[in-house]
């Protein structure tokens, strides 16, 4: 079976550093890992009165998180903003 595996050379994450209309994406630096999609969905208990063994749908699925490792670098300016909008509470794009 041939692999539907792909590099992951060259990803970028970046950080919309304008606006929704106009965005411009500014690279975040020194990122080395990936991590996410590992979320789930409920079960659902859908057994009614004519089944004959517990019966289950699967509800909405929940993607959990996305998170990166990074080599923090306080005097790199992506990473300063990274700092800046965890301690504001700030919801950005990414």
């Amino acid at each position: 079976m041939t692999s539907t595996a792909i590099s992951s050379q060259g990803t970028k994450i970046a950080k919309n550093t304008g606006t929704t209309t106009t965005p411009v994406w500014t690279p975040i630096k020194n990122v080395s890992n990936l991590n996410g999609f590992a979320g789930s969905a409920a079960d659902i208990d859908v057994t009614d009165f004519d089944s004959t063994a517990k019966e289950y749908r699967q509800g909405l699925q929940d993607w959990d998180t996305i998170s990166f490792d990074i080599d923090v670098n306080m005097k790199e300016p992506s990473h300063a903003a990274l700092l800046a909008d965890k301690r504001s509470g700030a919801v950005d794009q990414y």
